[in-house]
C-alpha cells in the first residue's frame, strides 16, 4: 500500500468514529449522538410498520439520543415553506443539538402531498449545505419506499445510507402520486 492509501485509510478511520454503534439490515449506523425523526402521518400506523420502528430503535439504545424525539408530518426537502417535512425539522433541530453526529429519518416516504413530500432544487440544496455544515451522517430509513434520488445522494454523500426498502416506486404504492423528477 502506497503512503497515499495508509493516509486516506487513517483519515476514512477517523471520519467513520470507530467502530458502528450499530448495525440495522446490514447497514452500519456510525454515530454517538443522534437524532432521530419519525414520521408521524396515518400512512405510518400500521402494525408492522410500528413494530419495524420499535425494532430499528432498540438497536439505537446504545447511543445518546435527542429526546423527545421530534416527529415529522412530510419527509420532502421542499423550500415551498411546508413547516414540519424533513427540511424545516431538520433546520430547527440540528442548531440546536451540535452534539448530534448522524440523522436518521425513518419514514415510509410514500409522497401523498407535493409540496410536503417532494423535493426541489433549492431545498435539496438548502439540506445538502445543512447536513455538510452540521458534519452528520444522514440514515434514510424506509418501511415502504425508496426515497427520492436526490435524498438518497445526500446521505450517501454524508457517509451515511439507506436502510430497508420494501418497494422500488411510488408507483408500486397506492394512494400515492409521483414527485416530478427536479
Amino acid at each position: 500500500m502506497t503512503a497515499l492509501g495508509v493516509v486516506a485509510l487513517a483519515l476514512g478511520a477517523v471520519w467513520a468514529g470507530g467502530p458502528p454503534a450499530a448495525q440495522i439490515s446490514g447497514v452500519s449506523i456510525q454515530a454517538t449522538h443522534i437524532l432521530i425523526l419519525v414520521d408521524d402521518t396515518t400512512s405510518m400506523s400500521a402494525q408492522e410498520i410500528q413494530e419495524d420502528l420499535t425494532r430499528q430503535r432498540t438497536l439505537l439504545e446504545g447511543l445518546e439520543s435527542v429526546r423527545p424525539e421530534p416527529h415529522i408530518q412530510a419527509f420532502g426537502v421542499s423550500s415551498s415553506g411546508y413547516p414540519s417535512n424533513l427540511l424545516y425539522r431538520a433546520l430547527a433541530e440540528l442548531p440546536r443539538h451540535p452534539e448530534v453526529d448522524a440523522l436518521y429519518v425513518f419514514s415510509d416516504f410514500h409522497p401523498y402531498t407535493p409540496e410536503a413530500d417532494c423535493d426541489d432544487q433549492a431545498g435539496l440544496a438548502e439540506f445538502r449545505a445543512l447536513v455538510r455544515k452540521s458534519r452528520v451522517r444522514l440514515y434514510l430509513s424506509s418501511a415502504e419506499m425508496v426515497p427520492s434520488p436526490g435524498l438518497v445522494a445526500i446521505a450517501e454523500e454524508s457517509g451515511g445510507g439507506l436502510i430497508g426498502v420494501r418497494l422500488k416506486s411510488s408507483s408500486e404504492a397506492p394512494g400515492t402520486i409521483s414527485c416530478p423528477e427536479r
